[in-house]
């Protein structure tokens, strides 16, 4: 069993209870990064210093770099989800698709800690309305919940008019800069870790 968590003692309390492996969430990620958000960098190592099963990490990732830093602080692998939402064979539209491209690492938000269900979503007015609803009608639930349905989100990946939505989006977003195959996403990872990994050899190694 595969289980995701927001914090570091929540991955011990999983492995205490038999999960085979754990994916932490650092704060940079899309969806729910806990309610005390901590970031990626801090969380991978805490996580990887702490725990004995296998560690995924996620949060903001979406190169190759990333990647090769997440296996030297002590993970076994990453997860990615923002990253591939620009992907050809994701069902999303196609005008959502283009606005993740021009997005940028600043153009999430979070919401939703008034719920303690603390959220990052891609900045939108929906969104916006939604923030303001937690400080006008603090604690007041059942006016937030018409406005996060997820019925809601699944209208504006089918239509595109993401304005009109709550939609998961991690600071990652700033590496999905263009729309191609999911295969075509991979293979520049996968030659962005190479590249990274042969310039720390460079530097272990030291000048010839």
């Amino acid at each position: 069993m595969l289980h995701k968590v927001p914090g570091v003692r929540y991955a011990k309390k999983a492995e205490s209870l038999g999960a085979d492996a754990v994916t932490v969430v650092g704060a940079e990620a899309g969806g729910h990064p806990g309610i005390e958000p901590v970031g990626t960098m801090v969380m991978a190592a805490a996580a990887a210093r702490t725990i004995k099963i296998p560690l995924l990490v996620a949060g903001g990732i979406g190169t190759g770099e990333q990647l090769v830093a997440a296996l030297a602080m002590g993970a076994d692998g990453v997860a990615m989800g923002t990253r591939f939402l620009v992907s050809e064979e994701i069902w999303a539209h196609r005008s959502y698709k283009e606005r993740l491209v021009a997005a940028g690492e600043t153009d999430t938000t979070l919401l939703l800690q008034s719920m303690r269900n603390t959220q990052r979503a891609l900045k939108t007015a929906h969104v916006a309305m939604i923030q303001q609803l937690e400080k006008e009608q603090a604690g007041d639930t059942q006016v937030l919940l018409p406005h996060i349905m997820g019925t809601v989100g699944r209208k504006a990946y089918e239509t595109g008019d993401y304005e009109k939505a709550m939609l998961s989006c991690g600071q990652g977003v700033v590496f999905a800069d263009r729309i191609e195959p999911l295969a075509a996403i991979v293979d520049r990872i996968e030659a962005e870790a190479r590249s990274a990994m042969g310039r720390l050899q460079g530097i272990y190694q030291g000048p010839a």
